[in-house]
């Protein structure tokens, strides 16, 4: 799997996250218009499987740090394995507080769902509440977030932690552990209303992204799928596996995470099967574009929709409208905040090569003092 296909699946995962956190409540469907009761059910249900978003992105993420590991040499010794990490985490916490800044500063300006008031609900410690939330780290404590779609950010924490170990544990028993993480994720049942209820709910994809990036499977299906026939085979057997996964789901025949993580890999190898299609490429284009910024789009779309502009979010009535309106939004937002970010960094490195200069303007002073 390529950068480009891991954005397109991004971009796939992000419009599946606002669609589902849109409609995946009977309170909120009620908000929008449909032609027909059946239309209503379909998107109902339809939202509610949409939920496959976050074992997308749990995969995807797993995937790429695993092929960085390997092409890096991260994984030689524990030092640089602490430092990739915090690299990661510190990154993470940038895009994260920059979020968070505009936010805040919208909440006043519209005077709703002001920080202080949210992080002192049912608990008088706001500060501590805040300190946890800004570094990620709430869903290790239990303490409140500003905004409760954030709890994938404890999660990535962890992640960055553990990811290491299962792709050493790899090395060891190669993809055993992917059986070997349906027993753990038995286990990590003992420990509900924790992280590992997070941890147990997509070990199973990660397990199985670690595998994927260390065995090069991927790579080696797209060279075995090569010949035209083989691929419109496989696209015929990926897209009825991936409709037999929604028949699954809608009718919780198995367990949901064990479906949501199945169906995850299956969209997964079916775009990675069809993502040469030339005469996708205006859609795929699209889907890249929006991968590119789907963090962002992620930290803040629950602020546009239900927090700050939730009777604006609705008003579209059409239920397509609205999710296609929370799309752009989200999209010019992450934009703008992406480019904000960029303007900072700018600033940050002026100063910093200013302060740069000035030492060595000092130094240089000092020697010609010390000469005479």
């Amino acid at each position: 799997m390529d950068k480009r296909e891991s954005n397109i699946l991004k971009g796939t995962a992000i419009i599946f996250m606002l669609i589902h956190h849109l409609f995946n409540d009977k309170k909120l469907i009620k908000l929008a218009e449909f032609g027909s009761s059946s239309e209503k059910t379909a998107v109902y249900h339809m939202a509610i499987f949409f939920k496959i978003c976050v074992p997308i992105f749990v995969f995807i993420s797993a995937y790429g740090l695993s092929k960085q590991y390997m092409k890096k040499g991260i994984l030689k010794d524990s030092r640089t394995i602490a430092k990739d990490a915090f690299r990661r985490y510190r990154k993470l916490l940038y895009g994260l507080w920059t979020i968070m800044a505009v936010a805040v500063v919208v909440a006043h300006i519209v005077n709703r769902y002001l920080p202080e008031e949210v992080y002192a609900r049912n608990d008088a410690n706001a500060i501590k509440n805040f300190v946890f939330d800004m570094l990620g780290l709430s869903e290790f404590f239990g303490t409140a977030h500003y905004n409760n779609t954030w709890w994938y950010i404890s999660f990535a924490v962890l992640l960055f932690m553990i990811l290491p170990l299962i792709n050493m544990l790899h090395e060891k028993v190669g993809s055993l552990i992917i059986p070997l993480s349906l027993f753990a994720a038995v286990l990590l049942q003992e420990f509900q209303g924790t992280l590992a209820n997070y941890l147990e709910r997509y070990i199973i994809g990660v397990a199985a992204a670690v595998t994927f990036a260390r065995e090069d499977t991927i790579e080696r299906y797209k060279k075995i799928i090569s010949p035209w026939y083989l691929r419109l085979t496989a696209f015929i057997f990926f897209g009825a596996a991936f409709a037999f996964c929604y028949y699954l789901r809608s009718k919780l025949i198995l367990d949901y995470y064990v479906i949501d993580n199945l169906t995850a890999i299956v969209l997964i190898m079916l775009v990675c099967t069809i993502s040469g299609i030339k005469v996708l490429s205006p859609l795929y284009a699209v889907l890249y574009v929006l991968g590119l910024y789907s963090m962002n789009m992620f930290l803040g779309h629950t602020f546009i929709k239900s927090y700050f502009f939730k009777d604006f979010t609705y008003s579209f009535k059409k239920w397509w409208l609205i999710a296609l309106i929370l799309i752009l939004i989200s999209f010019a937002v992450s934009f703008a905040v992406e480019m904000l970010k960029k303007g900072i960094q700018i600033i940050i490195n002026k100063i910093k090569k200013s302060i740069k200069e000035k030492g060595g303007s000092d130094g240089d002073d000092m020697s010609e003092q010390e000469m005479a």
